[in-house]
């Protein structure tokens, strides 16, 4: 009974996670031939979990592998390269947030299949908090991610979103590269305006 109680509990709190850490197999381009700076505020930069009647959960920069910040350099490097060259660029505000709605318990299948079985206060709350979880991965999540900065004082915002089920690790990290691969392009149409 034991083991079982403990697989279920396994079973629940990893189908509660929505994102662990997302690889984007990049590395940091060291120094480069323009200013970056990330001039986010602290609390930006760190993973916050708000519960309603969804909880949303904003990703920090633990939960990606480098963080955006340095896949933002990378990419900037990778495309502009020496066109960006004594350049500034900042990253003032930068925003991953996944939401999604709790599942529901069908109370009259739970009370029928829990009918005479005996079931404590404590197994009881564990029981719901389980199937809870195992609901709430059959629902859709929405993710949202926004970028603002400025390119020597000129401001660019981007805004990309999606959806999707189960484990959200690929998802997220497609909205993400398409929001950066976004912010990319607009710090271009910067430098584009800029030199003309």
């Amino acid at each position: 009974m034991n083991r079982a109680f403990l697989v279920l509990i396994v079973l629940a709190v990893s189908s509660c996670a929505t994102v662990s850490t997302v690889d984007f197999a990049v590395n940091d381009p060291g120094v480069t031939d323009f200013i970056f700076v990330d001039s986010r505020p602290k609390r930006e930069k760190t993973i916050k979990i708000r519960e309603q009647n969804s909880s949303i959960t904003y990703l920090g920069d633990e939960n990606f592998k480098p963080p955006v910040p340095v896949l933002l350099k990378s990419k900037l490097h990778e495309k502009l390269g020496s066109r960006l060259a004594t350049k500034n660029v900042s990253l003032a505000h930068l925003e991953v947030s996944v939401e999604g709605r709790h599942g529901e318990i069908d109370e009259t299948t739970y009370r029928s299949s829990t009918a005479g079985m005996g079931i404590d206060p404590i197994s009881d709350f564990f029981a719901r908090w389980i199937i809870k979880g195992i609901e709430g991965r059959k629902l859709s999540r929405y993710i949202r991610v926004e970028l603002k900065g400025s390119l020597d004082e000129r401001p660019f915002s981007v805004v990309e979103n999606g959806f999707f089920k189960n484990d959200g690790e690929i998802e997220v990290k497609r909205i993400v590269l398409l929001a950066v691969d976004k912010a990319v392009d607009s710090i271009e149409s910067l430098l584009k305006e800029q030199n003309q």
